[in-house]
């Protein structure tokens, strides 16, 4: 018998029904799914203890948000009406779910003026359109006086918080300087499942007291780029759009910078001496660090300082690592291969390319008391940028302080037998997790939904997730899902020569050369770099980049705003980007006006 109708539904072949976390609605009620930004922190199939952990975490740090900003108790209690489901996971993919997340910006002033900003931070396809943005509200009040009461009192708390955003970021310093200090756990062969387990919870709990207040800087940014944007339609009515982005960035003070220069000093040190990076050039990495270990207690004090170097750089930065906000991903302690890769890629100093192509137009296009003004506004603005990469860079601590306790609560399991390999419990909901320790959860249990979630996660590699998709209430069948854009992962047919491909430009220069599409950083060596997502762990390939494009990001996407402060030309957000380029075709980048033109296909093999 032969199948002559096409398969149209996404089947589970694995007996399973597939596991979504979306929210529980009304039939008729609309939600928009969106993985724009959330995909750098969360790309790919994500373990559900990672989802779970981060949907709560992210619940109470905005209460905490909202309360520091004074929002009133009624309606702090209408939001866990939504706070509880600002993202989604669908067949393992994470999403924002993007209704909420301009609820959450309407707690701020200034809501039409950020709805805007924020769709470009996040780098949102579609803007919401105007009467659907117009209705959703946070919250609601009894009457237009308590209203205008609340608001007024909120209002007045943003504008101190907006006026006094460094001092916040100090007390922030010394909060999270004294939480890491307790809870730092450099070491956590002392602690047994139970202390994990505990100290799991304290942690999270604690987290949301110290984070929470800071979101507001999310707010000024969205707030002050607003402002700065329509001051540059007035000021500079010709300016390019990479020049919007670009004038704002953090600049080279950024905390995030400072594992690459890292790197660049190590990579330096190694390459002085040819039989050191012999080593680092040909070692395989995951096995390198034993072998270093070796050759320094058995070899000269070159091997020594090199080792002395590696082991500083795990330690203060050991937490960083790919996918570093996944629970799943193994960190610099627990596998030290990645710093290996990330060597071979570390660039001399003298291949840095300065960005100065914004300063350079508005030194010549802006003068006087306009520029006064303007420069008054970005200055703040950078220093906020700066800040904010300062808090991403913390907030990867955090997480790395909760990977290593998962670590021990997960040897702890397997030697109980209550899971029997050690990596399942990333296939545990945190809940299920904490039950283990409780007793809310059974042996079966958990071992049952490890057995599904094993075979479903299997099924979800096999898909291809839609950057956006919408649905209306809440049953998530195969077919409502395959219609609205979930379908079978399949090889895409290649874009032709001439083909031009339409993106966001975030920093200017042209280039041509040779695309490289890769899903990992330490696969690029040289050339034009392509990917469908990035994260932080993708600054070290950047140096050896002519140009960057990636499908799905914003202009204020972590390794995008490293790429303008290197000058390394950049689009973003190009629709089909990774279904149209292959590795080896010759393609044409304009970081300008965001094109990239296809010159030449990929050649034959």
């Amino acid at each position: 018998l032969l199948q002559t109708r096409p398969i149209t539904t996404l089947e589970d072949a694995s007996g399973f029904e597939a596991e979504h976390f979306g929210e529980a609605v009304a039939p008729d009620a609309l939600r928009i799914w969106d993985n724009s930004n959330i995909i750098e922190s969360f790309a790919g199939v994500t373990s559900p203890l990672t989802f779970t952990t981060a949907r709560a975490l992210y619940t109470d740090v905005y209460r905490e948000y909202a309360r520091s900003l004074k929002v009133a108790p009624a309606q702090l209690d209408q939001m866990e009406a939504w706070l509880p489901v600002m993202l989604g996971q669908f067949n393992g993919h994470v999403y924002y779910n993007l209704l909420h997340w301009y609820r959450m910006v309407g707690i701020a002033p200034g809501y039409p003026l950020n709805r805007r900003v924020l769709e470009v931070a996040l780098g949102v396809g579609e803007p919401l359109d105007s009467t659907t943005a117009r209705q959703l509200k946070p919250f609601t009040y009894a009457g237009p006086v308590l209203k205008a009461f609340h608001r007024s009192r909120s209002t007045l708390t943003y504008a101190r918080r907006f006026r006094g955003i460094d001092a916040l970021v100090q007390d922030f310093d010394a909060a999270f300087e004294e939480f890491v200090e307790r809870h730092g756990l450099s070491d956590v062969s002392t602690l047994d499942g139970p202390q994990a387990y505990r100290k799991f919870r304290q942690i999270h709990a604690e987290v949301a007291r110290i984070w929470g207040p800071m979101m507001v800087l999310d707010a000024v940014l969205l707030t002050s780029v607003g402002v700065l944007a329509a001051m540059t339609k007035v000021f500079l009515p010709h300016a390019p759009e990479w020049f919007g982005f670009a004038i704002v960035n953090p600049g080279s003070g950024a905390v995030s910078l400072e594992p690459a220069r890292a790197l660049t000093d190590i990579a330096a040190f190694a390459r002085s001496s040819p039989e050191l990076w012999a080593f680092i050039d040909s070692a395989d990495p995951a096995t390198a660090y034993p072998q270093l270990v070796e050759y320094a207690e058995d070899g000269d004090r070159s091997w020594q300082e090199l080792r002395r170097k590696v082991d500083d750089y795990i330690d203060r930065f050991g937490y960083r690592c790919l996918d570093e906000l996944k629970l799943e991903a193994p960190d610099l302690r627990q596998d030290p291969s990645g710093i290996f890769h990330m060597l071979r890629m570390a660039a001399p100093e003298d291949t840095a390319r300065p960005n100065d192509s914004a300063q350079a137009y508005l030194d010549a296009h802006l003068h006087g008391l306009r520029r006064t003004i303007y420069d008054a506004l970005r200055a703040k603005i950078q220093r906020a940028a700066t800040h904010r990469e300062h808090l991403r860079f913390a907030r990867t601590q955090g997480f790395g302080i909760l990977k290593s306790l998962v670590a021990v609560m997960a040897r702890d399991l397997q030697r109980r037998e209550l899971i029997d390999d050690a990596a399942e419990v990333y296939l545990l909901t945190r809940d299920e997790l904490f039950g283990l320790y409780d007793g809310s959860t059974g042996r079966a249990e958990a071992r049952a939904a490890v057995t599904r979630r094993r075979t479903l996660q299997r099924y979800y590699h096999e898909l291809k997730a839609p950057p956006r998709f919408t649905t209306i209430g809440s049953s998530y069948t195969a077919t409502e899902l395959t219609a609205a854009g979930w379908s079978r992962a399949g090889a895409a047919a290649e874009a032709p020569a001439g083909t031009v491909l339409t993106g966001t430009p975030s920093c200017p220069g042209a280039v041509t050369g040779r695309a490289v599409v890769v899903q990992r950083p330490e696969d690029f060596s040289s050339g034009i770099l392509v990917a469908y997502r990035t994260d932080p762990g993708w600054v070290a390939a950047l140096p050896f980049a002519s140009a960057l494009l990636i499908e799905r990001a914003s202009p204020l996407t972590h390794v995008a705003i490293i790429a303008r402060e290197l000058g390394v030309p950049t689009v973003v957000q190009i629709g089909g980007l990774t279904d149209a380029v292959r590795t080896g075709m010759t393609i044409h980048v304009d970081g300008g006006t965001g094109t990239v033109t296809l010159l030449e296909e990929q050649p034959d093999a």
